[in-house]
């Protein structure tokens, strides 16, 4: 009970808005100038657990307002991920939110 009541909590505090988050100046303010131009480059988000990468995601996608897809590859994984929801997801303007993606590519590669 006590994890699921810690979950609704960081999900009801997330940060919603780039402003919102705690990012170095240097993030903040170019991932701001996405928001702004409503328009977001190919990225590659890389840090430890917890620092925030998804958050980001989440809130560059909600404020630029593109179509995003969430998938956890620690639950989602093996070929049958890329071949229907990734391939046609792609073939739109969208943003793939892809969190622990190195347990999905290692089933793959099998």
């Amino acid at each position: 009970m006590r994890d699921r009541e810690e979950f609704l909590w960081a999900e009801k505090y997330r940060p919603k808005t780039i402003s919102d988050c705690v990012l170095p100046d240097r993030l903040s303010k170019t991932f701001q100038e996405f928001v702004d131009n409503k328009e977001i480059p190919n990225l590659l988000l890389h840090g430890t657990a917890g620092v925030g990468k998804t958050t980001v995601a989440r809130a560059l996608c909600e404020q630029v307002g593109c179509t995003s897809i969430l998938i956890n590859g620690s639950e989602e994984s093996g070929i049958e991920i890329l071949r229907n929801k990734i391939k046609n997801f792609v073939f739109c303007p969208s943003f793939l939110l892809s969190d622990c993606i190195s347990n999905l590519i290692s089933i793959i590669q099998l």
